[in-house]
């Protein structure tokens, strides 16, 4: 687990993931369950962008964050249901 925590968040200061952080894994776990495969597939239908961005000198890049992070959080509406 300490991998996955980028930001410093996961681990509470005795070096342990908290209550709250465990729920919201297991939550996360049981929503994703059997989506999985469509959400790489969506994650990897930008690797095209990304590539076209190296001719762009990475100024591409400035469009394609915002935008696959608003196709993320379109996706996680979607498998949530609301």
């Amino acid at each position: 687990l300490i991998a996955i925590d980028l930001d410093g968040t996961l681990l509470n200061s005795y070096g342990e993931v908290s209550k709250e952080n465990k729920e919201a894994i297991k939550k996360a776990i049981k929503i994703t369950k059997g989506k999985k495969a469509t959400y790489y597939a969506l994650i990897l239908s930008f690797a095209g962008w990304y590539l076209l961005s190296i001719f762009t000198l990475g100024l591409l890049i400035v469009w394609i964050i915002p935008y696959m992070d608003v196709a993320i959080s379109n996706f996680y509406l979607y498998i949530t249901g609301e």
